[in-house]
C-alpha cells in the first residue's frame, strides 16, 4: 500500500511540476471512480440484500479491471 501512495504522490507532484496537471487529474479521477462501487458493495454486504451485494461485487471487479 505504501508504494501506491508513493506513486500517487509522484503523479500529483510530477504532473504539477511538468505542467500536465490535466492528465494527472483525469488519471486520478479514473482511479477514484472505481472506489464508488467498492463502498456500495461494502454497504450492501452489511445488509440482508445478498443479490445486490453479488451484483455490486461483480460491478466492482469489472470497474477495477477497466479503470486500473
Amino acid at each position: 500500500m505504501g508504494s501506491h501512495h508513493l506513486v500517487t504522490l509522484y503523479l500529483m507532484i510530477g504532473s504539477y511540476l511538468f505542467n500536465t496537471w490535466e492528465c494527472g487529474a483525469v488519471i486520478s479521477f479514473l482511479h477514484d471512480s472505481a472506489d464508488i462501487s467498492v463502498m456500495i458493495c461494502k454497504t450492501f454486504s452489511q445488509t440482508v440484500y445478498d443479490k445486490a451485494t453479488i451484483f455490486w461485487f461483480f460491478s466492482m471487479v469489472l470497474s477495477w479491471g477497466w479503470c486500473r
